[in-house]
């Protein structure tokens, strides 16, 4: 199954709210000019960390693409992950994810957890593996990511135009999950979102 989303009129029903257990808001993408965009946020005094998942999951070869950029610095990126809480307010949050990252040096791929009772971070960041290219800010991206088994393959054209690809695997990678896009610094742009593999229900 494949599914096109076009985010002019903002975030399609398919999609649910999520945010990492680092976010420092509970806010909403805006749209404009064709775009779901994050703002900044003068009541934190940062940029709104904002993030939406599908609310099917799909599980086999799954690809995921998203045409994205970001103003003068940022990190769109793509997320997966069938590892989730939600709170008493109905607020969810990320436990066990992976995220696949576009910035202006290129990409680079997270495995993040809780991390253990008592640390001084609510979370555990590891890179697992990036590329370094450059990438030109303000410019469309089209970033693509497959996922098959335990490799997670990464593509990207840098600004000289070369498709770039990075491949990495993990153990914690889930037999299905539920994908989507994360805004993560500076303000970042997303036109659409396309994901095609099995669904395997909610």
């Amino acid at each position: 199954m494949k599914r096109h989303y076009n985010f002019s009129g903002g975030v399609p029903a398919d999609f649910f709210n999520i945010s990492s257990l680092t976010a420092k808001s509970d806010t909403r993408f805006r749209v404009e000019d064709g775009h779901i965009v994050n703002a900044y946020n003068e009541n934190i005094g940062d940029y709104d960390y904002i993030s939406i998942l599908t609310s099917k999951r799909y599980g086999g070869k799954v690809t995921m693409s998203t045409r994205c950029s970001f103003d003068s610095f940022g990190a769109p990126l793509i997320v997966f992950t069938d590892d989730f809480r939600t709170d008493e307010t109905g607020h969810n949050f990320y436990g066990l994810h992976f995220e696949i990252v576009a910035y202006e040096n290129g990409i680079n791929i997270w495995h993040i957890i809780p991390a253990a009772e008592g640390a001084p971070r609510p979370i555990k960041v590891t890179k697992i593996a990036f590329a370094e290219f450059d990438v030109e800010a303000g410019k469309e991206l089209e970033l693509t990511v497959t996922v098959e088994g335990k490799r997670i393959t990464a593509r990207m054209a840098g600004s000289d135009g070369q498709i770039h690809t990075l491949t990495v695997e993990n153990d914690d990678i889930p037999e299905r999950f539920h994908v989507g896009i994360t805004a993560c610094e500076g303000i970042n742009r997303f036109a659409s979102f396309t994901v095609e593999g099995i669904e395997n229900g909610n």
